[in-house]
């Protein structure tokens, strides 16, 4: 189909099947996603793949605010699937993600992965303030630098863990991996210790 930004809850409660937009999406771009691809040559709006619990989402440039987060009142964001964005992502991506993966090639905004509950997300580029703010447990890997932390997290070190390895090698198989992502050793970051506190951070 052909895009337009205000082409809003493109694929909302998809199950199955493919849905091709050439050009940008609206907001809620895969809104309670359970299988099937959407693919977006272009921009997306503010919350894609929010409530998604499997399937791909692809988007060819941008992401706004809230990627993979929840609706006003919900108690948690994406629960599963795998969205992929090629460009950057707003503020707030991953925002309660419970689980899935979340692959942002360039930059993110601030509070990437706030209140995080698990789950994975990986951002190719630099990351805003605070990224994993609140969050209980789950993954965050930065590619590039991250603008400031909270002071809530624990500096534990340069790291070389198997682990990351075996995400290396799954991003790959996704296609999804951001080049740059593993090129130098990782340093891990604990937390957020102001609550769960398992959560983790590589830079």
């Amino acid at each position: 189909i052909g895009g337009l930004n205000r082409f809003d809850d493109i694929g909302e409660g998809m199950s199955h099947g493919a849905i091709y937009v050439e050009g940008d999406a609206g907001t809620q771009l895969g809104r309670r996603l359970s299988g099937g691809t959407i693919t977006v040559t272009s921009d997306a709006g503010v919350w894609a793949g929010s409530g998604m619990s499997a399937g791909r989402i692809t988007i060819g440039r941008n992401a706004g605010d809230w990627l993979g987060g929840p609706l006003a009142g919900e108690m948690a964001g994406m629960s599963g699937g795998l969205i992929h964005v090629k460009g950057s992502a707003g503020t707030e991506a991953g925002q309660r993600l419970r689980r899935g993966t979340i692959v942002i090639g360039g930059d993110a905004g601030a509070y990437a992965g706030r209140a995080m509950i698990a789950g994975t997300l990986i951002i190719g580029g630099n990351a805003g303030k605070l990224p994993g703010y609140l969050m209980k447990r789950g993954t965050i890997v930065v590619g590039g630098k991250v603008e400031r932390f909270s002071e809530s997290f624990a500096d534990c070190g340069p790291v070389d863990l198997a682990f990351l390895g075996l995400l290396r090698r799954t991003l790959e198989k996704d296609g999804v991996l951001p080049p740059k992502l593993f090129a130098r050793q990782k340093h891990r970051w604990g937390g957020d210790r102001a609550v769960l506190g398992m959560g983790e951070i590589f830079t």
